[in-house]
């Protein structure tokens, strides 16, 4: 491979796993990333304009932002936006993301000319999908604007761990089953579920960590967890070190989602060997395979249909739908039925653990077949060559 030495601006706002990514690409290729591509400040200004760009007012326009750049790079990288003046690569969410996750901007007059506009630019090199349900919905939901070879499909870049036969043997033998569960939003993600579920089992040897946003707690759920001595709650604001360990330390991830684009907790789940209980969302089933490495059960409220299209009676109502406030009793008591099985059933525990591990090492999920993706993707950009067909 040819050394090269180019610069590479990312003027969006970036998740965690592409900060890693971008520091791996730099280290490989000796790209120059700047600091403030990570810790920029928000401006009133910029503030201003990102209410009025998800406002309701603009859904009717069809506003769809393009982010002029004017910085001295050869290659812009952006998460979910559409950039002006560089040649540059969008990393996708959900092809919806590409219009403010608006069921209506893309089919108004201004919103379909800027969207064709866009996606048909010469200097829009490639689109990566984080996943298959992005990828594979991406035609249909952008009207076709789109080219087949501007799609690509990688995973976000977990780094494998090293996990031996020996220690998923261990974990999955020991007296106390850890069931682990980590979001931002409780709610969404059936928190309320969870809590009522490990509620009629916590008389058995059984611990439950949960990782969220404290003061979003009501006070009923949180006085209710602190009373309980198998419960422990942390601050969403773990650093990669102490997160690992939860992870670590775990045997069950807990995720029945009522909406996700990718859920990334779930990846990070299988990398360290962790069966997961949850939704059939959108890309879960690509990770968790039911009766596999996992169990998954379909939510009351499809965000996505079936066939991983925005369902729009949920998707304009999510006040009324999974925003609201319901009890989904099939989901409690699921989780109850699926963690008992796996208390009782080590076996069960241990096969389970040990698919989601070698699944997490797999080409799909690999972080150096990851890694090595995208470092063709780089060349093609930098050098107009044709990517690889095992693309």
């Amino acid at each position: 491979m040819e050394e090269i030495s180019k610069k590479i601006f990312c003027p969006t706002k970036l998740r965690g796993f592409q900060k890693h990514l971008l520091k791996e690409i730099e280290k490989d290729f000796k790209v120059e990333l700047k600091e403030e591509i990570f810790f920029e400040k928000i401006s009133l200004k910029k503030l201003i304009l990102s209410r009025i760009v998800r406002s309701k007012i603009a859904d009717l326009l069809g506003i769809i932002q393009v982010i002029k750049v004017t910085k001295n790079c050869d290659l812009v990288f952006s998460y979910n936006r559409f950039i002006k003046g560089k040649k540059y690569l969008i990393n996708l969410e959900n092809p919806t993301a590409l219009f403010h996750y608006s069921l209506n901007r893309n089919k108004t007059f201004l919103g379909k000319r800027i969207l064709k506009k866009e996606l048909k630019s010469p200097k829009l090199k490639k689109i990566i999908c984080i996943s298959k349900a992005c990828a594979s919905t991406a035609f249909q939901i952008l009207n076709e604007n789109i080219t087949e070879e501007k799609i690509i499909q990688i995973y976000p870049l977990i780094e494998n761990l090293n996990i031996s036969e020996k220690e998923l043997i261990e974990k999955s033998n020991r007296k106390k089953i850890k069931l682990l569960f980590i979001s931002s939003e409780f709610y969404l993600k059936s928190g309320k579920e969870i809590l009522d579920a490990f509620y009629e089992i916590d008389s058995l040897n059984i611990e439950l960590t949960i990782i969220t946003q404290i003061d979003k707690l009501k006070v009923k759920e949180l006085e209710q967890i602190k009373l309980n001595k198998k419960i422990k709650l942390l601050e969403f604001n773990l650093t990669f070190d102490e997160l690992q360990q939860e992870y670590k330390s775990a045997n069950i991830l807990l995720h029945p989602t009522r909406q996700d684009s990718f859920a990334l907790v779930v990846l990070e789940g299988i990398k360290n060997g962790l069966p997961c209980i949850g939704t059939n969302v959108y890309a879960i089933p690509e990770i968790i395979e039911n009766n596999e490495n996992g169990f998954l059960i379909e939510p009351r409220f499809f965000f996505f249909d079936r066939n991983n299209i925005p369902n729009p009676n949920v998707w304009n109502n999510r006040k009324k739908t999974i925003y609201s406030e319901y009890i989904d009793y099939n989901i409690t008591k699921f989780i109850k039925e699926k963690i008992l099985l796996y208390y009782f059933d080590r076996n069960l525990l241990y096969q389970h653990s040990r698919n989601s591990y070698l699944k997490s090492i797999n080409q799909d999920f690999s972080s150096s077949e990851i890694l090595e993706k995208w470092k063709e993707i780089l060349e093609e950009v930098f050098n107009e060559k044709n990517i690889s067909s095992r693309l």
